[in-house]
């Protein structure tokens, strides 16, 4: 799927956050999405196939966060990044290198009258329903999450979830085209592959309205799952709890084994729900806090006699966030404990 192929792409050479201060103006710290092409310069690993970008895919984004953790050489402006990025590892007992050059221009998050962009879109649920159903549909679940609506070198756009978790993973679409007053039909296989769908509605930067609908491939029964997927295009205030954080990773225990994966931090969504509650995501998970007075978010997953159990404590002051994670888990018959603490500050503020 060309979804699975860019995200790949992504993961191998794109996605590294890197330092870089504008040549123009050395207080400037670049922060920005840039969307970019991809040339392999160099490769003696040789230990993975090259995953090569279609013309229905969007060049893949590159986060540009203002921390070290990689080598490059070139030019990073606000408007656009030419570099070369090298990962030197070992493969077969062997030093190797990869090579890339990554070109392209920053995607216009803040430009409400681009296409391409972020998106919140309120995601409802209507179940399963048949053609003679007589009764009204029923809404079923709720929520609110960000997807990002991108343009292919055909002028083509695609449609997808900057969250992998369920179900927003299964809303991935396109490529489709739009008229002159931003509608749109489309009809294929959605991002996992074993769904097969159709998407009718609007598609603009000032409002998303589409209906969804989608079976498995061999459901012949004529009773689709549906959904309406309703929203605009982000708009980012620094008073404002939702946004992009950029955010730094301190672990305070690795518990018992060692085995447990934080990161050095990175990007996380922030959005408000229509219940209230309020949804932290990074590209791992998404964590659902409830208000807990006026600037503290709280979650509680699992108990003691369950074997596991969680929970994160987070106060939100914009355009600055922080948040304290602790995990209890058995190990080998014993209770052992990981936690860690981020801290944030929102991104893209006008």
């Amino acid at each position: 799927m060309y979804y699975r192929i860019a995200m790949l792409a992504v993961v191998l050479i794109a996605l590294i956050g890197c330092s870089h201060r504008a040549p123009d103006d050395p207080d400037q710290v670049v922060d920005a999405q840039f969307r970019v092409s991809v040339t392999w310069l160099e490769d003696t690993c040789n230990d993975m196939p090259f995953y090569k970008l279609t013309p229905d895919v969007p060049g893949p984004v590159v986060d540009v966060l203002p921390r070290a953790n990689g080598t490059l050489t070139g030019t990073i402006t606000p408007e656009e990044m030419n570099v070369d990025l090298v990962v030197q590892r070992e493969h077969a007992n062997k030093k190797c290198v990869r090579r890339v050059n990554l070109f392209g221009h920053a995607r216009p998050l803040l430009d409400p009258q681009a296409l391409d962009g972020l998106y919140e879109i309120t995601v409802s649920n209507y179940g399963i329903r048949c053609p003679h159903d007589a009764t009204p549909p029923r809404l079923q679940e709720q929520y609110t999450t960000v997807f990002s609506v991108d343009q292919n070198t055909y002028g083509a756009f695609v449609f997808s979830p900057t969250s992998r978790d369920w179900p927003s993973w299964l809303i991935a679409f396109g490529p489709f085209t739009l008229d002159k007053d931003g509608r749109m039909s489309w009809t294929g296989t959605l991002d996992r592959g074993a769904f097969y769908g159709t998407v009718n509605g609007v598609v603009r930067p000032g409002a998303v309205d589409l209906e969804l609908e989608y079976n498995l491939h061999d459901d012949t029964s004529g009773c689709p799952q549906r959904f309406t997927l309703r929203g605009a295009k982000r708009t980012y205030s620094p008073a404002s709890i939702d946004n992009t954080y950029r955010v730094d990773i301190k672990v305070n225990d690795y518990g018992c084994d060692f085995g447990y994966f934080v990161g050095a931090g990175g990007a996380v969504d922030i959005i408000t729900q229509p219940n209230g509650e309020v949804w932290l995501t990074d590209q791992r998970t998404t964590r659902i806090l409830k208000p807990n007075g006026s600037s503290e978010y709280i979650e509680y997953r699992g108990s003691l006699l369950e074997g596991s159990m969680s929970r994160v404590i987070m106060t939100a002051t914009p355009p600055h966030i922080s948040y304290f994670v602790e995990r209890k888990y058995l190990f080998n018959r014993e209770w052992c404990t990981t936690s860690y603490t981020g801290t944030g500050v929102a991104r893209f503020i006008p």
